[in-house]
């Protein structure tokens, strides 16, 4: 599996304990979000790798606060 469809992966599975409701974790992506200067987390992402592990990083660490 390439390197960022495994980080996008995590990601998503990072989202899912972080939200208990499925909207929630389904909508985060689409949300804009301080940590990002107001972006969403899809636009994050959609620049490269080095988004995507961006924002992997950002909600491993809020699992882990």
């Amino acid at each position: 599996m390439p390197e960022a469809a495994h980080v996008i992966i995590d990601s998503y599975n990072s989202l899912i304990i972080l939200f208990e409701d499925e909207i929630q974790t389904d909508s985060w992506v689409c949300r804009s979000n301080e940590y990002f200067d107001g972006k969403t987390a899809l636009e994050v992402m959609l620049k490269g790798v080095e988004g995507i592990h961006s924002v992997q990083s950002y909600l491993k660490n809020q699992l882990y606060q």
